[in-house]
């Protein structure tokens, strides 16, 4: 319900504010990534009792047909990379879920976050940097 709320209001929002749109940066799907982010970012001041994805069970987890020890172990890395990653930052890790969760472009995150695309790059070379670091210890 509080996703279907979301995607209402940042259409909602886009359809007020197309006037206001232009062709520059990423173009129209970073706007409307940029008005759902600030939705998002809205919603959650509003409700500061919202759980965080990281506490929802993925959906068709392939660990739910695993064995018990080889689905712990996956839960423990995956717990591990996403304590690395919020040790990166909020904006370091938008830049990434922006850049492998939507598969968005340096030039398109830029425009979402409101950074240059050259800015942007560096962040993404710097967070991918500090995880590969994180990762050395691992090999």
């Amino acid at each position: 319900d509080a996703a279907a709320d979301l995607a209402a209001l940042t259409f909602e929002r886009a359809l007020a504010g197309l006037h206001r749109f232009r062709p520059a940066g990423g173009g129209f799907p970073a706007w409307l990534l940029r008005i759902a982010r600030n939705a998002a970012i809205d919603a959650a001041r509003r409700d500061r009792g919202h759980r965080s994805l990281d506490a929802l069970a993925p959906l068709g987890d392939p660990a739910a047909t695993e064995d018990p020890e080889a689905a712990a172990l996956r839960a423990a890395e995956l717990d591990e990379l996403r304590a690395h990653v919020r040790r990166l930052g909020q904006p370091a890790a938008e830049a990434l879920a922006l850049r492998y969760g939507a598969g968005l472009s340096a030039r398109e995150i830029g425009a979402v976050i409101e950074r240059s695309e050259a800015a942007t790059q560096k962040l993404l070379s710097r967070a991918l940097e500090a995880l590969r670091e994180a990762y050395r210890g691992w090999e």
